[in-house]
């Protein structure tokens, strides 16, 4: 049988789980976001090299 020592520590213990999560998904979000910016540029700069070779009669 549970003692509300138990339970209480038990819900300790998952409140910290949880908020080490909550920290863990927020770094991995703030790293996604970070690298669709620079996916972003990358595709901005792939454009603009794309069209200056084109300008050059490059064919791709």
């Amino acid at each position: 049988m549970m003692t509300t020592g138990n339970r209480v520590a038990d819900d300790m213990a998952l409140y910290h789980i949880a908020d080490r999560n909550a920290d863990e998904i927020e770094r991995v979000q703030d790293k996604l976001e970070k690298l669709y910016i620079k996916r972003s540029e990358v595709s901005e700069e792939v454009e603009e090299l794309e069209t200056y070779l084109e300008e050059l009669g490059v064919q791709l």
